[in-house]
């Protein structure tokens, strides 16, 4: 397997590109683990892709770990492994029903959410959470997302309306402590938890 293309989608936010070998079998919302510059191996949701091919956003960490290598030093035509398919799809509960979508990104959860909306038939609408306007980035050719960006302090996803989606299903990627956090706000707007998915 290799690097077939490599390109910014923001100022610390790159789309790398994998050539498989073999067929992938994917769905919307699955991950794959990365091994590249013999760093240990780390999960990344697909963004997009199809059967011989996946598309990844990698942000880098600061730690010098492997987000660190892919972002800065990785190049296309090189070789890379990749383990996995892994996850379940939630793309069977979002597509139940003709109820709105409304899906939260934090950071590069944005991935997934890329290639769930391509599935979704009826009504969605995608934030995108960020500590600042250099993190925020399209997540895919044709999709528009509403940043939520951080002031003062405040966490981007309590700048959000959620009982206002009235009768929508909600879908979270990011960060675990992001997904609790944000969990536990729009339960205190009536949010019903079976009305959350996350990734």
């Amino acid at each position: 397997m290799r690097i077939t293309d490599k390109r910014l989608l923001a100022p610390r936010v790159a789309a790398i590109t994998i050539e498989a070998q073999t067929k992938l079998d994917w769905q919307a919302g699955q991950y794959v683990h990365i091994h590249a510059g013999g760093h240990a191996a780390k999960p990344y949701s697909i963004a997009g892709g199809d059967a011989g091919r996946v598309t990844l956003h990698i942000a880098p960490s600061g730690a010098g770990k492997l987000s660190d290598y892919l972002f800065h030093d990785a190049t296309a035509g090189e070789a890379i492994a990749i383990e996995g398919v892994y996850g379940t799809s939630p793309l069977p509960r979002l597509q139940a029903g003709d109820r709105p979508v409304v899906m939260l990104a934090g950071g590069t959860g944005l991935a997934p959410i890329a290639a769930l909306a391509h599935h979704i038939s009826g009504d969605y609408t995608i934030y995108h959470a960020v500590r600042n306007a250099d993190a925020f980035y399209a997540p895919a050719a044709g999709l528009q997302a509403t940043p939520i960006i951080e002031a003062n302090g405040a966490l981007p996803h309590t700048h959000i309306d959620w009982a206002g989606h009235e009768g929508a299903l909600f879908y979270l990627a990011g960060p675990p402590a992001m997904i609790s956090a944000c969990k536990q706000v729009m339960r205190e707007q009536g949010i019903d938890e079976q009305d959350i998915v996350h990734g």
